[in-house]
């Protein structure tokens, strides 16, 4: 599930992008058995940090350790997810003068709100044992 947000922070971005790039956040069975079975993983990557299709033949073998074959692979949707972000500027004026008895400030308040809904989506191997 790759969340669309409008970010300020690059930091925050490269983690939205890092722990927020599939369906689920870590490889999980849909389906197993002694035979096979089928693994779902974020995305079909193979990189620091996550190393998702290594995590999914780890898996496989642990079901198969005799060996496997891969009968399909597809990224699945699985859901949507849906983010609304809101922001707010206030800006604030100061009307006071020297006449005043009290000082005087006048404030205006902005909100602006964005809502995305994208796909949820993970990348499955289907497999049986050898």
């Amino acid at each position: 599930m790759l969340q669309q947000r409008n970010v300020q922070s690059p930091w925050l971005a490269a983690a939205l992008l890092m722990f927020g790039a599939g369906g689920c956040a870590s490889p999980h069975w849909v389906a197993r058995d002694p035979n096979g079975g089928i693994v779902a993983i974020p995305s079909n990557s193979n990189y620091w940090p996550t190393y998702y299709r290594n995590q999914a033949d780890e898996m496989m073998r642990q079901v198969c350790p005799q060996g496997y074959a891969i009968d399909h692979e597809e990224q699945v949707t699985v859901g949507q997810t849906t983010t609304t972000q809101r922001n707010t500027d206030t800006h604030a004026y100061d009307l006071t003068s020297k006449k005043s008895p009290a000082p005087l400030t006048l404030a205006s308040h902005n909100t602006t709100e964005t809502t995305t809904t994208s796909d949820a989506n993970e990348y499955q191997i289907t497999f049986h044992a050898r």
